[in-house]
């Protein structure tokens, strides 16, 4: 089973699964490894992650040690301050403003 290969990373973490979309709340070396091990065994299961689409919501101190901890596994991902919609894809594959409130 596909959790199997999650669970030793996933203790204190919180993720949540909808259909192909995943995402967790949790240390950076716990997010750090989830992500690792979707790389890794997702496409054996069907699961296809595309890191550089994901998105890390963190504070600009936190960043930094977030940034080294991702790249340094080969991990390029997007990093957020927690704006509702940091971004919406349009129908071409670029992006637009949200536009949503914060409130």
């Amino acid at each position: 089973m596909a959790a199997n290969h999650f669970e030793p990373t996933a203790r204190n973490s919180v993720q949540a699964w909808f259909a192909d979309d995943f995402c967790g709340a949790g240390r950076t070396e716990q997010l750090v490894s989830i992500m690792e091990n979707l790389v890794k065994w997702g496409p054996s299961f069907g699961y296809f992650p595309s890191p550089e689409k994901s998105w890390l919501v963190c504070s600009a101190e936190a960043e930094p040690f977030a940034r080294h901890s991702f790249e340094a596994k080969g991990l390029e991902i997007q990093y957020t301050r927690g704006t509702r919609y940091p971004a919406m894809a349009d129908a071409k594959g670029g992006t637009v403003d949200g536009g949503g409130s914060d409130a």
